[in-house]
């Protein structure tokens, strides 16, 4: 249990920090500026996107994991790709984090700056082998009386249409 001073600012919200869960503790020492600086370590676009991201947000702390984790691809792609994936993801009006992923994953930024989107993928997607087709098995499964999409069937040929079955003798 814990006891507080009373606050004489009306309306506002009173948080003795030490009282915080450590998560929200680490955000502390995070300021908008702060965020804002490094993306200007990347580019101009990257700081574009920052801005934009925390601007949009009713709160800018609302924002800081999105930025955070925007600034951290740079370690994964490289200065030059997240700085022309954001730039691509000013201009189509993009604010998320997985927005930039997706536009690095599929090599849609702009070719390192140079104005138009890239030509080829960063590295060439590997596509799937064909399929086999599926052929129903003959046999037991489709005899007579067994169960067949939930119902019973008669044991009649394919394509009989409730005639009666011819019998030999």
């Amino acid at each position: 249990m814990a006891a507080h001073v009373r606050s004489v600012v009306r309306g506002r919200h009173t948080t003795d920090p030490a009282h915080m869960p450590k998560a929200h503790q680490r955000h502390l020492e995070w300021t908008p500026s702060r965020i804002i600086t490094w993306a200007g370590t990347i580019g101009a676009q990257t700081t574009a996107l920052v801005e934009a991201i925390l601007a949009d947000r009713p709160h800018p702390e609302q924002g800081y994991r999105s930025c955070l984790g925007i600034l951290r691809l740079a370690k994964r792609y490289g200065l030059a790709r997240l700085e022309a994936a954001c730039a691509r993801a000013v201009s189509v009006d993009a604010r998320s984090y997985r927005h930039v992923d997706s536009i690095l994953k599929h090599g849609l930024e702009p070719a390192h700056g140079a104005g138009g989107p890239a030509a080829t993928p960063s590295a060439p997607r590997p596509r799937a082998p064909p399929r086999a087709r599926v052929l129903p098995r003959r046999g037991r499964s489709g005899g007579a009386g067994t169960r067949r999409r939930g119902r019973e069937c008669s044991g009649r040929g394919i394509g009989t249409y409730g005639r009666p079955r011819e019998t030999r003798s």
